[in-house]
C-alpha cells in the first residue's frame, strides 16, 4: 500500500510533464510515458499501468504511430470495459479513428456504431459528436455524401447544444469539406466564410488548420491556383507550428500538382515524396496508393522512359480487392494507355474494358451521392425554416396568451362594477370565440396548402434536378460504348491490315474518325452540361497576371502555330468566377489561333477598356473572318460556319462563352470584316 501511494504521484507528476511537453512529433511527451512503462513498480500495478497505457495511445495517435497506437488500445480495452465504461468508449472512439487512418473503414465503423449509444448515455457529448463526424468521414470516403451529410449536421448539432465554439467549427469543417467531394463549392463557399468570420473566437489553433487547407482544395479544384497555393502554404506553416495532420499526404498532392501546373518538376517532385513518406509513416494504404498515381502522372512528363508497370499493377490489386472505383479507374487507364504504347492492344483492351465499367460505375454513385446530398441539404435547410416560423408562431401565441390574462384580470377588477353588462360581455366572447374557431378552420386550411405547395415544390426540385442531369448522364453513357468501338477499330486496324483490302481498310477509317468526332462532341456537351448547372463564385482577380495565367497554360498551342499575341490591358482588377473566364477566355483565344488563313502567321491582340459601368475585353485576331450576316448565330449551340475537314470543332465552344458572360451579367458580340479578321468582345460589369 505504501508503494502504491508513493508511485501514484510519481506518475501523475510524469504524466503531468508529459502533457507539457508537446512538441512538434510528440518524440518528448512519448519518451515520458514510454519510460514510465517500463517502470517495474508500474507494471505490477494494473489499474496505473493501464491507464498510463491509456495515455500513451492517445500521444501514439498524435504522432500518427497508428498501428502502434491501435495496438495498446486493444491490450487495454478489456480492461476498461468491465472497470470504466466512459474509458472504454473513448476507447472505442479512438480505434474508430485509427482504423480510418489505417484504411479499415468496416472495422472502424463497426467500433463507433458499438460505442455511440455508451456516448449517448453516459453523456459524452464531445465524445459523442466526434463519433459521428468519424462516421460523416468513412461515409464520406465511399461517396455517400448524404449520408455523410445527417452524421456531420448531427454533430454539429450535438456541439451548438454544449455551445463549444471550437468543436462546432471541426463539424462546420466537417461540412465544407463533403460538399467541396461532392463539387458543392457554393456551399462550400458558405461554410468557410462562416468559420473564417469567427476566427478570431477560436484559441486553439489546430482547429483551424482543417478549414485552412481545405477551402485550398477548394480554390484548387475551381481553378483558383494562386488562393489554392496560399491557403496551402498557411496551412503547412501551423501544421509545422503544432505537430502531424492525419490529411497532410492529401495536402502534399496538391501541391505536387500546383508545382506541376506551374513547370516546377522539382518542387513536384520533392512535395509527391513527402506525401508518399507521410502515407508510408501513418499506414494509411489509400493515401500511399493515390501518392504512387500522382508520382507516376509526374514522371510521364520529366522520366517518360521509366517503366512503372509494376507500381501501377499494385494500386490496381489493391483497388480490386478493397472495391475502390476511383483508384481503379485511374491504375486500369494507365495500364491501358502502358500496353497501347507497347503495341499490345488485347491487353490495353481487355484493362480499357475494366477502366469504364470503373467509371461508369463511379459516376453513377458519384451523381447518385450528390442527388442525395443535395435533398438532405434541402431538408435541412426546409426544417431550419420551419423552427424559425414555429418560433414565430409560440411567440405570437405567448403575446395573445399575455393579451388574455390582463384582460381576465380586468374582467375580475371590474366584475363588481360592470355585473349589469355580464351578458353583453358574454355575448361578445362568444363571437370571438366563434371568430377565433373561424381564424382557426382558415389557418387549417392554409396550412393544408401549404403542404400541398411544399409537395409540389419537392416534385419540381426533383424533376428539375433530372433534367440537369439528363444531358449529363446521357452524354456520359454515351462515351462507354464510343470508346470502345473506337480503341476495337484501331486494334483492327493495326492487327488486321493484311487481311482487309483497301476498301475494308477506308471503311475503318471513316469508323474510327466518326466515333473521335463523336467523343469531342459528347466531350463538349458535358462540359457544357455542367456549366448550365454550375453557379457563379466571384472573386477579386488581377487581370494582368489572370490573362498571362491563361496564356502560360496554351503556351504549346501558341508555339505550335507561331502565334503572335500582344496585350494592352487598361483593366487592373475585376469581381468574377476565375474558373469560368479562364474558360472564357482560353476558348476565344483559341479560336483566334484556329480560323487563320493557311499562308498567315496568326497574330492575337487582346485588350481591355473602362466603358462606364462595365469593364470591356476585346480579343482581336488576323483570321478569316465572318459574313456580318451570321454574327449572332455563331453563339448558338451547335452552330457552325466550316466544314468540320477545315476546321475541327462541335458549334459548342462560343455557346459556352455566351452562357459564362450572362451568369456574370454582361453582353458578347463580334465585329468582323470577311478575310479581314474578327474581334470578340464581352462586358463584366464593375
Amino acid at each position: 500500500m505504501v508503494v502504491v501511494d508513493s508511485l501514484i504521484p510519481y506518475v501523475n507528476k510524469q504524466l503531468e510533464a508529459a502533457s507539457k511537453s508537446k512538441n512538434k512529433d510528440w518524440s518528448e511527451t512519448i519518451t515520458i510515458t514510454g519510460n514510465l512503462l517500463e517502470n517495474p513498480l508500474l507494471r505490477a500495478n494494473d489499474s496505473l499501468l493501464n491507464y498510463v497505457k491509456y495515455r500513451h495511445s492517445l500521444y501514439l495517435l498524435m504522432a500518427d504511430e497508428n498501428i502502434k497506437s491501435r495496438d495498446m488500445v486493444q491490450e487495454i480495452i478489456g480492461y476498461y470495459k468491465i472497470n470504466d465504461l466512459k474509458k472504454w468508449t473513448n476507447l472505442k472512439s479512438r480505434l474508430g479513428t485509427l482504423n480510418i487512418r489505417l484504411g479499415a473503414y468496416e472495422i472502424a465503423k463497426k467500433h463507433l456504431d458499438e460505442a455511440l449509444p455508451f456516448a449517448n448515455k453516459l453523456k459524452m457529448p464531445i465524445t459523442e459528436g466526434l463519433m459521428y463526424l468519424y462516421l460523416s468521414n468513412i461515409c464520406r470516403i465511399k461517396s455517400d455524401f448524404g449520408d455523410a451529410f445527417r452524421k456531420a449536421d448531427l454533430a454539429l448539432k450535438i456541439f451548438e447544444k454544449i455551445e463549444r465554439k471550437d468543436w462546432i467549427l471541426e463539424a462546420q469543417t466537417s461540412l465544407a469539406y463533403i460538399s467541396i467531394i461532392a463539387k458543392d463549392y457554393e456551399g462550400a463557399k458558405e461554410y468557410f466564410d462562416v468559420i473564417f468570420d469567427k476566427e478570431d473566437e477560436i484559441s486553439n489553433d489546430n482547429f483551424l488548420v482543417s478549414p485552412t487547407l481545405y477551402s485550398g482544395i477548394m480554390y484548387f479544384e475551381k481553378g483558383n491556383i494562386d488562393l489554392a497555393k496560399k491557403q496551402f502554404q498557411e496551412g503547412l506553416r501551423r501544421i509545422n507550428s503544432l505537430g502531424s495532420f492525419p490529411d497532410l499526404p492529401t495536402v502534399y498532392r496538391y501541391m505536387s500538382e500546383i508545382s506541376s501546373l506551374e513547370k516546377d518538376y522539382v518542387s513536384a517532385e520533392n512535395y509527391i515524396n513527402k506525401a508518399l513518406n507521410t502515407s508510408l509513416k501513418s499506414k494509411n494504404k489509400r493515401q500511399e496508393l493515390r501518392a504512387i498515381l500522382t508520382l507516376i502522372k509526374l514522371e510521364s512528363v520529366i522520366r517518360p522512359q521509366k517503366d512503372n508497370l509494376l507500381a501501377l499493377k499494385k494500386v490496381y490489386q489493391w483497388a480490386l480487392d478493397n472495391d475502390n472505383n476511383f483508384l481503379l479507374k485511374e491504375s486500369s487507364g494507365y495500364i491501358s494507355s502502358y500496353y497501347s504504347d507497347k503495341g499490345n492492344f488485347k491487353s490495353a483492351l481487355n484493362y480499357n474494358k475494366v477502366y469504364l465499367a470503373a467509371s461508369e460505375k463511379k459516376f453513377q454513385k458519384d451523381r447518385l451521392s450528390e442527388i442525395t446530398l443535395f435533398r438532405e441539404k434541402s431538408k435541412y435547410a426546409q426544417k431550419v425554416k420551419e423552427r424559425e416560423v414555429k418560433e414565430q408562431q409560440l411567440q405570437a401565441e405567448l403575446i395573445v396568451g399575455e393579451t388574455k390574462r390582463r384582460m381576465l384580470l380586468g374582467g375580475i377588477f371590474f366584475l363588481g362594477l360592470m355585473s349589469g353588462f355580464l351578458l353583453y360581455f358574454y355575448s361578445q366572447k362568444q363571437h370571438a370565440y366563434s371568430s377565433l374557431k373561424t381564424s382557426n378552420q382558415e389557418l387549417i386550411k392554409a396550412e393544408n396548402g401549404l403542404e400541398l405547395k411544399n409537395q409540389e415544390l419537392e416534385k419540381y426540385i426533383a424533376y428539375n434536378l433530372q433534367l440537369e442531369n439528363f444531358a449529363y448522364i446521357a452524354s456520359h453513357d454515351l462515351k462507354s460504348p464510343l470508346q470502345t468501338i473506337s480503341n476495337f477499330s484501331q486494334f483492327l486496324q493495326k492487327t488486321a491490315v493484311d487481311r482487309l483490302n483497301a476498301e475494308e481498310l477506308q471503311a475503318l477509317t471513316f469508323i474510327s474518325k466518326g466515333t473521335d468526332d463523336m467523343l469531342l462532341l459528347v466531350n463538349d456537351l458535358l462540359d457544357f452540361s455542367v456549366l448550365q448547372k454550375s453557379t457563379v463564385t466571384k472573386e477579386k482577380i488581377n487581370v494582368p497576371e489572370f490573362v498571362n495565367y491563361v496564356l502560360q497554360l496554351n503556351q504549346s498551342l501558341i508555339k505550335e502555330k507561331n502565334a503572335e499575341v500582344t496585350l494592352d490591358l487598361k483593366t487592373p482588377f475585376i469581381s468574377g468566377d476565375r474558373s469560368k473566364l479562364l474558360q472564357l477566355l482560353q476558348n476565344l483565344i483559341t479560336n483566334s489561333v484556329k480560323f487563320i488563313g493557311k499562308e498567315k502567321n496568326p497574330k492575337v491582340e487582346i485588350s481591355s477598356h473602362d466603358d462606364k459601368d462595365s469593364w470591356v475585353f476585346n480579343i482581336k485576331d488576323n483570321g478569316i473572318g465572318i459574313e456580318p450576316t451570321y454574327f449572332n448565330k455563331i453563339f448558338l449551340l451547335f452552330k457552325r460556319l466550316h466544314r468540320k475537314e477545315d476546321y475541327e470543332g462541335t458549334g459548342i465552344g462560343l455557346s459556352m462563352c455566351k452562357k459564362i458572360v450572362d451568369m456574370h451579367g454582361g453582353k458578347i458580340w463580334v465585329n468582323s470584316t470577311l478575310g479581314k479578321g474578327a474581334t470578340f468582345s464581352f462586358s463584366i460589369p464593375k
